[in-house]
């Protein structure tokens, strides 16, 4: 039996299977081919006969196979592993934004830079977008427009609230950003 696979955009095809050979037994054709492992192979196309689950043991006589049959084959080759394992061990340097020194609080003292943030809290208009609810707190800041737009459940933080999917939970809290 011959089976037609399509990888990254070339056509191999398996041959020399036989009715008892298995769908693993396939993939490791496949992984002389392609040099992508077996665990790493996603087969789509791939369909059993009825009451037949697709699984590494199926034999292949069980599957739907045609001449006509597109199989494609995903997945990534030990090559392409190994290159991203490589740049994953070499972790960039994080840089600490909130360390300040002796020169950064120089600057925000400046008077030019004092009389910017003045002008500009003045010139700031509160918009209350809905009426206060008896009993319920929620204050927003957002001066700096960082989530204006955002769904704001979205962007609170799990560890604050867990029922981040209830906004019911946003009643017992009061959140600043």
């Amino acid at each position: 039996m011959n089976i037609s696979v399509k990888f990254n955009g070339k056509i191999f095809v398996v041959s020399k299977l036989l009715g008892e050979s298995t769908v693993f037994d396939l993939k490791k054709k496949l992984y002389e081919l392609t040099m992508v492992p077996p665990q790493n192979q996603k087969l789509l196309g791939l369909a059993a006969v009825s009451g037949k689950v697709i699984s590494d043991d199926l034999a292949i006589q069980y599957l739907n196979i045609k001449p006509s049959t597109k199989i494609m084959l995903i997945g990534s080759t030990e090559e392409a592993i190994t290159i991203v394992k490589a740049t994953d061990s070499v972790v960039p340097e994080s840089i600490d934004d909130f360390d300040f020194n002796e020169e950064d609080l120089k600057a925000f003292q400046r008077p030019e830079n004092l009389e910017k943030v003045q002008k500009r809290s003045e010139a700031y208009k509160f918009i209350q977008i809905s009426e206060m609810r008896p009993e319920k707190r929620l204050l927003v800041l957002d001066i700096d427009y960082t989530i204006f737009g955002k769904n704001i459940i979205y962007l609170i933080p799990p560890r604050i609230c867990p029922c981040r999917s209830n906004f019911d939970c946003l009643s017992i809290y009061i959140y600043i950003w």
